[in-house]
This record gives structure tokens, sequence and C-alpha cells, in this order.
């Protein structure tokens, strides 16, 4: 909410010191703002109800001497700062009455009664004013550009190294993919963090004794979490419809040896501490509320008796504000429910589930109409959403958005994948398989700098309030998206027949760019800095690293693991175990049939993308002309696959001619049967 009035003596009297009332929205200041105009008359005394900062109000303090007397409560001084902030980047001075005592959380109204018309009022908040800090001015914007396409050579540079095919070799073929070995994932690296939470990840995980990788999302999910959706980055220079806030989903997959537990516990202990005092404050405002509201209902009855009887009504006020359910976590909620909290919160939630089973396994659980699932993709989208119902009264959301955060186990989700629709909500998440570790953690106390910096950052990233303006990135980091979503593409081409791993990464772009927001506030977080200036491309190369040099790797073995034989390289995989058992120069499309009665059941457009696997893996390459001079059904086979997998040509001989020594002794036990009955 924008100053109250007073604002023309502000502009009449240029020279005066400022004095900022401030209060909760569901407060009345005019008590407060009556009795310090009496105290102070040397002062222009302003109103400011809320704690939205606004760009326009603090440039109409620019170069003002300025004094603000905050609410006098923990969560309202805690929630003041991104205010101060603002103000204290536009003025000359600015200060703010901070006693250390909660005997002295009073207001002027308090203070003139203590006072009782003696005593100089200056004393008192003399010795209980600090200074707040002028932040660090915003880097300049960079030059527009008017378009930007990278070349090939640009964009290699641009991406670094982040995707690279496999080799070429000197007789033109690509060396060979191993499609029987399951790849080694990536180890989870520090860059891939912002600094200032790196050493806490690394820290707590060590401690635990899990795989960095989900202690990482975590913290970035938790992050995320603070972060108000007001915070908007726009994506292109000139796109101002495509903008993303920092909403994040974050998926823990691995066994129960794997410690999830642990590593979410020690992610989540401080917003479930902040969520408690929240809830627990808001609890104590709504109970205000209600006492209040039955004193003026029975105000009201009173004069409706009054009028009734002929006699004059003493005066009714304005009922009291209801004041909102301030919440940062949710568990096992529903959608509804959900919905009325999101209301209450605009800058979002996290639902927060140890086990994501739950979460996944029970859509729709209690609703024949199939409406939980859009609710929850809305909810990663963010915006409005409306909730009409027959038995309760309607309610708008201004504001549905959700981070999730939970565990799962590889055999409970194979399980929920086989029935979950394609309609994306799994492509939502960032899923990390967790590896083993070495060791079983080790028993000593956590880093106290590493754990106190990120709790810092979250306690900065929660009182951080968006002014209106919306965040860019800098012209070197837009090149980097360009490259980045080029070689998004590429990959795409490279696994065609894959549909879930090609709609994971059609949620990629705009991930890049909400994981470059959350990056770029934890570091200005860090740093004291309000949430502004424009990202980087340190930021955003450390984030498309993240995503193509690691994340991909899990994306592909997830997809894998949950499409198994049945799946488009389960296919791929079994022909190849037939070229290395054949010792094949050569195969045609019947050969394939005949090897496989499965591959023969799928339909023309599935056995042309298990085709085109075989190709981008290196195994194989068109045939152009038969004998005739026409193109054939055929393909070559790299003679390289012969002399890198002859330890799988035995395995898959042995495995063939065991398959077939069984169907022979069925057929055998059959006939047997037959002719014995016959």
């Amino acid at each position: 909410m924008s100053f109250g009035s007073n604002l023309y003596d502000l502009a009449k009297r240029p020279d005066d010191r400022v004095l900022i009332i401030q209060h909760p929205e569901n407060v009345d200041p005019a008590p407060d703002v009556e009795a310090a105009r009496s105290l102070y008359a040397g002062f222009v005394v302003l109103t400011y109800q809320g704690t939205e900062p606004h760009r326009s109000d603090a440039d109409a303090l620019r170069g003002r001497d300025v004094v603000v007397w905050p609410w006098m409560t923990a969560g309202n001084l805690q929630a003041v700062k991104p205010l101060l902030a603002t103000i204290a980047s536009s003025t000359e001075r600015v200060r703010v009455l901070s006693p250390e005592s909660p005997a002295d959380w009073i207001g002027p109204a308090d203070l003139k009664r203590r006072l009782n018309g003696s005593g100089d009022p200056l004393i008192w908040p003399k010795h209980r004013v600090v200074d707040v800090p002028r932040p660090p001015d915003p880097p300049s914007p960079p030059p527009l550009v008017s378009s930007y396409v990278p070349d090939d050579e640009s964009r290699d540079e641009a991406l670094n190294g982040y995707y690279t095919t496999a080799g070429s070799l000197d007789d033109g073929w690509h060396e060979p993919i191993d499609l029987f070995t399951k790849r080694a994932l990536p180890p989870f690296d520090a860059g891939f963090l912002p600094e200032g939470i790196a050493d806490f990840v690394f820290d707590q995980s060590e401690i635990i004794g899990a795989d960095p990788c989900m202690m990482g999302i975590s913290a970035l999910v938790c992050a995320s979490a603070c972060i108000h959706d007001g915070f908007k980055l726009q994506a292109q220079r000139y796109n101002h419809g495509w903008r993303e806030s920092g909403r994040l989903w974050g998926m823990l997959i691995g066994d129960p040896s794997k410690r999830k537990t642990p590593v979410l516990s020690a992610a989540m202990a401080h917003l479930i501490a902040q969520d408690f005092a929240l809830r627990s404050r808001s609890t104590d405002e709504l109970k205000v509320y209600a006492r209040e509201l039955r004193m003026h209902e029975a105000s009201e009855k009173a004069a409706e008796r009054a009028e009734a009887a002929g006699k004059r009504a003493g005066h009714v006020g304005a009922p009291p504000i209801k004041p909102p359910m301030r919440a940062l976590v949710v568990q096992d909620i529903t959608p509804e429910k959900f919905a009325v909290l999101a209301n209450d919160n605009p800058g979002g939630l996290l639902l927060y589930r140890d086990e994501l089973a739950g979460f996944l396994g029970g859509m729709d659980a209690y609703s024949a109409a199939k409406k939980d699932a859009p609710f929850w993709l809305q909810s990663y989208n963010g915006g409005p959403w409306s909730v009409d119902r027959i038995t309760r009264d309607s309610l708008l959301v201004t504001n549905l958005s959700a981070r999730v955060l939970g565990g799962i186990q590889p055999s409970k989700l194979h399980d929920i994948a086989k029935t979950m629709p394609d309609d994306g909500l799994l492509q939502r998440f960032i899923p990390v398989i967790a590896q083993d570790v070495d060791g079983i953690g080790v028993d000593r106390e956590p880093v106290a700098t590493a754990l106190s910096g990120w709790r810092s950052c979250l306690d900065w990233l929660l009182t951080s309030r968006p002014d209106g303006s919306v965040l860019m990135m800098s012209d070197a980091a837009l090149r980097v998206r360009e490259a980045f979503e080029r070689a998004v593409i590429d990959l795409q081409r490279a696994h065609a027949g894959q549909i879930r791993v090609i709609a994971h990464l059609g949620k990629w772009p705009g991930l890049f760019v909400r994981l470059c927001l959350v990056h770029h506030a934890i570091t200005c977080a860090v740093a004291g800095h309000p949430i502004a200036g424009d990202v980087g491309d340190a930021t955003a190369r450390s984030v498309a690293r993240f995503l193509t040099d690691y994340l991909f790797d899990h994306v592909r073995a997830l997809y894998d693991d949950l499409e198994g034989s049945d799946g488009i390289h389960g296919h791929a995989r079994w022909i190849a175990g037939h070229i290395l058992a054949k010792g094949a120069d050569r195969i045609t499309e019947r050969d394939m049939y005949r090897a496989s009665h499965a591959f023969d059941a799928l339909n023309d457009r599935d056995r042309a993308h298990v085709i085109r696997a075989l190709e981008y893996s290196g195994w194989l390459k068109p045939a152009t002309l038969n004998a005739r001079g026409r193109p054939s059904a055929a393909w070559e086979v790299n003679p390289r696959v012969h002399e890198l997998f002859s330890h799988h040509a035995a395995v898959e001989t042995d495995r063939r001619a065991g398959a077939r020594a069984i169907i022979r002794a069925a057929k055998e036990r059959r006939a047997a049967k037959t002719d014995g009955g016959g």
C-alpha cells in the first residue's frame, strides 16, 4: 500500500525531516498519526500501511532525512525490512526505531500517554533509532540489442561444451554407445549451486552420509519457496509476455537406504520453524479479530434494539477486517484447502511431502470429476484460479502458486507412472536419482558459518518484497539462454521416440529461467542486497551446466527405468543384442521382425523411433541402395560394436540360447500332454 495523506505537506515543507508511521493493513493508524503530529510538529508525518515496498513512494522521499516508526511486533519488524531497503535507496538518510526490549515496543499514542504532557518527546526515540544502510546501486542495464541469432561458432562458444554428440570416426561412423550397461550418473558439483548455499549443502550431506544432489535440489526448492512470486525474470529482451517466477518442484528418487528423509528434514527445518511462527502470529491476530467481530456484532444488535424502542442508537463503526492466515509450508492438504490458504498467501506456498507417492498416487482419490491434476498443474504455472462449488461460496484465488518437494522410492514411482496420464505433471519435477556414497555419515557438529549462512539467506529472501519492477537478463546471459535452447532441441531430436523425455525437455526453457531467478535471488540475499539488477552470464552458465551436464542424465535414466523393456530403448537393446549374437554386419527390417515379436507388434511410427535410436547411438546407418539401385529397408552395422561389446555378444548368445531351450521344453511338454490325452 502507498503512503497515506499529507503528501501535500511533504512537497510544501521540503527542508523538514520526515516521520513515517507504518502499520499493518488491518490496523487503524489514526491514533498514532494524531499523536505523532502532536509530539513532533517539526516533522512531516506520513502514514504507510502494509510492508510492500513501492518504488514510486521511495522516489517521493528522494533526498530527505527520514525516520520510520514501525508497528512494534516481532513479525512486522522483520517484514518491514524490504520497505526500509527501498526507502534507503532514494533518501539521503533513513533511520528506524528498533528498541531492543519488547517493553519499549510502543507507538506514538502510547508514548504520548507515558509522557502525559511532560518531558521532551525527542529523547525517547533518539536513543532507540538505528541507521538503515543504503543498498548498493544496481548495475546499469546493458544496451538493448535488436536481435541475436548465434551462428555455429558463437553458439559453441556460448555453450562451452554443455552438449556434445558422439565422436565421429574417420570411416564416417560415430563411436557407438553402450546400450547394455546402465550409465553411471555424474557426480553433483558445487558449481551447480550459488556460492551462498553450497557450503551448507555439502556440509549437511557429509554429516548425513547422503548424495549431495538430494540436499542440493532440496536447498534450491526451499530457497525458491522464500522468494515472493512478485519477483519475475523476463526471459527475452522484448517478449514481455514471457516472465517466470522462482517456482520449483523437486523430486528425490531413492531407496530407503539413500537417506532421503534425513536430507529433507535438514533442508526443511528452518522453513518449518518460520512457518510455525507465521501461523502462530496469524492465529493470535485471528483471535483478536474474532473478539472484535463479536463486539461489533453486539454493538449492531444493541443499535437495532435501540432503534426499535425509539431510542437514539449509539455510533457503530466499521466491522473489523479479517487478517490473513499466513503460512509458508503445507503438507497433507486437499486442493480446496490449499486454494483457501493460497488466497491468504499470494507469494506462494511450499507443498512438502516426505513421500511423494501419496501426492502423485492420491490424485482425485476423493473426486470423481478428476480436477486435482489440473489444479496442481495450474499451481506450477501460477496466476488466478477460481474455485466454484455448489455446497459453498465461490473463491477467486489471485495467485495459485505451489512449490513442491519430496522423496519417492523407485518401485513406487514405477507403479504410479503406469497409470499416470500424460498430462505433464511428472515432467514438471526436477528429478534426481540418489547414488550410493562412501561411508555412513560423520558424527560432528555442522559448520557454524554454513548453517547460519543458510538460515540468514532464507530469512532475507522471506522478508524481501518486490517493488513491481521486472528483472532482466544481461546480453551475455541472453546468448547463453539461446544457445541452451538450441542444445535442448538437439537433445530432443537425438531422443526421438522417447515421448516422455521429449516432453520433459520441453519444460526446460522455462525451468532455465526459473533457476536463473532463484540463483540470482540467493546471490543477492547472501550479499545482503535487494533482489535487483540483471542476471549475469555466470549465473546463466551455471544453470545451463547443471541442466545439460547433470540433470539430463537423471532424466534419461528415470524414463529408461520407467519404460523398461517395453520402451523405445528397450526394443533397441534387444535388436542390438541380436546383432551381437549373430555377429551381423548388416540387418534388414525383416531381420528385426524375426528377432523380436514385440518389435513386430509395434506400429510404424514406434518401429521408426527404435531404428532411429540405433542410428543416433552409432550402431546403424542406412544402406542407401539395394542391388537394383533403389532405397532398401536395410542398415549397415558399425563394425566397432563387435570390438567394443564382444563380452556382451557372449552373454547375449547364451541368454538367447537359454530362452530358446525354455521355449522348446515348453512346446515338448505341451506336445506330450496332448499325446497323453489322446
